[in-house]
């Protein structure tokens, strides 16, 4: 099933149910300026709930662009992370609750995509001293058909979301997980939902029940009661196609191949390789959705997050041996696999392209110069059997190349090396009080 299909389905499937399609919001999110980006589908529906905005319907549906800082570092290690990702979720502003945001998620994995539900387990909220546990949604649970067995109960850092600040709308969640099979497991008999130790189960979708509000000292029921759902699309796709990560599914499949043209290797035959080949398909296809969107590269902000992964995706493409400008021609297939979807992405090409083909001839040379310098000093480090790189040599490839300390710390890991962080701090923060002092020194001046 491909990954239209699947998107195209799961959006009808809640219009069926008197939910209205609601267009995905921009990454830039809009009249909020405590994020960064858009990281979940809730995000715009938020006025909606808060009562600021009256929305087009009490039942909403959405498929959501998001993205996620969090997980630049984990991208590649797993099978499942990704910055950059597409969102489903159903929408219940007042209208229903519990029983049936439960009832459909089951019907629609089950029976609309036919998902064996043996492979399907969840986990619902606990209870703690302050909010009881969440009895009513194991009952939910069982009714639809769910072995007790294959319900776990995890406390608050798992299982209850919210408020968004200090204070605010929050309440209990049940996250529904795909078991990929034993022989992904960690063996131990204690293997489960959310287990640390491997990759076997994999969250799908998580369904927050909004019925608390947090004042600040206690948990109150909300006369209004809502419901916000969100499910990796991607993630469901690695399902339904039975792939090993979600870089083998269709959403990656062009990217992929168009990154082994360039880089004359194979996917799926090494793991350090495979690791450079998930970074760079994924960052820069976040790099183009960014662009897109209004994002513009530079130190700060959302803008230093763009010139962060833009740089990591050169970095891993001089790995896997691209050593010609390339980074355009990925994002060119980025914008054709998925322009379909995302029309303004087609839009915008020339203006994506040109943002990119600048940033990566300004970071060439850079990259030039630091990797130079960098593989020097871990040749001298081998030879003398040391392990750490000294803090004065990251600082110096920062503060005099431009280089930044993460893909230091990139091809640190790599090698294998440790690199002396508590001394690149030192070193940051005695150039941060020269750079105060010149200042003041400045303003002194001037008012003399």
């Amino acid at each position: 099933m491909k990954s239209k299909v699947i998107r195209d389905r799961f959006l009808k499937f809640f219009k069926d149910k008197n939910h209205s399609i609601i267009q995905s919001s921009n990454l830039i999110p809009v009249d909020d300026p405590t994020v960064l980006l858009t990281t979940a589908g809730v995000q715009q529906i938020m006025p909606f709930f808060s009562g600021l905005k009256e929305p087009p319907s009490k039942r909403l549906v959405s498929c959501q662009k998001c993205f996620r800082t969090t997980d630049i570092d984990n991208v590649g290690l797993t099978p499942k992370h990704l910055t950059f990702f597409e969102m489903l979720g159903n929408f219940s502003v007042g209208d229903y609750f519990k029983k049936k945001a439960i009832y459909w998620a089951w019907e629609f994995l089950t029976e609309e995509l036919k998902i064996d539900s043996n492979k399907l387990w969840v986990t619902v909220f606990e209870g703690d001293e302050e909010i009881s546990a969440d009895d009513e949604a194991i009952a939910m649970w069982k009714e639809v058909g769910v072995s007790p067995d294959k319900i776990y109960k995890f406390g608050k850092a798992d299982n209850f979301w919210g408020p968004p600040g200090e204070k605010g709308p929050c309440g209990p969640c049940s996250e529904i997980h795909f078991d990929r099979g034993e022989q992904y497991g960690c063996q131990k008999d204690k293997c489960g939902p959310n287990c640390e130790q491997c990759d076997r189960f994999i969250e799908v979708w998580n369904l927050v029940f909004t019925q608390y509000n947090f004042n600040g000292k206690k948990y109150d029921l909300l006369p209004q009661k809502n419901i916000d759902t969100g499910m990796g699309l991607e993630r469901l796709i690695a399902i339904m196609q039975n792939v090993e990560s979600v870089f083998d599914t269709d959403l990656y499949n062009e990217i992929i191949k168009e990154i082994e043209r360039l880089s004359n290797k194979k996917f799926g035959i090494s793991s350090d390789l495979d690791r450079s080949f998930r970074i760079t398909a994924d960052h820069l296809k976040g790099a183009t959705f960014l662009i897109s969107d209004g994002v513009f590269p530079s130190n700060e902000g959302r803008g230093y997050v763009l010139r962060r992964i833009i740089r990591r995706a050169i970095t891993n493409g001089k790995s896997l041996g691209i050593y010609d400008e390339f980074i355009t021609s990925v994002s060119d297939v980025v914008i054709n696999t998925m322009k379909t979807i995302y029309p303004e992405l087609k839009k915008n090409r020339e203006y994506i392209l040109d943002i990119l083909e600048t940033e990566e001839k300004k970071f060439s040379n850079t990259l030039k110069q630091g990797i130079g310098i960098l593989e020097d000093n871990i040749k001298h480090l081998k030879k003398e059997k040391k392990s750490v790189i000294p803090g004065e040599v990251a600082f110096k490839l920062y503060d005099t190349y431009g280089f930044p300390i993460d893909l230091t710390k990139d091809i640190a890991k790599k090698h294998n090396l440790n690199i002396d962080l508590k001394a690149f701090s030192t070193y940051l923060e005695q150039q941060k009080q020269r750079a105060r002092s010149v200042r003041g020194f400045l303003i002194e001046t001037k008012k003399l």
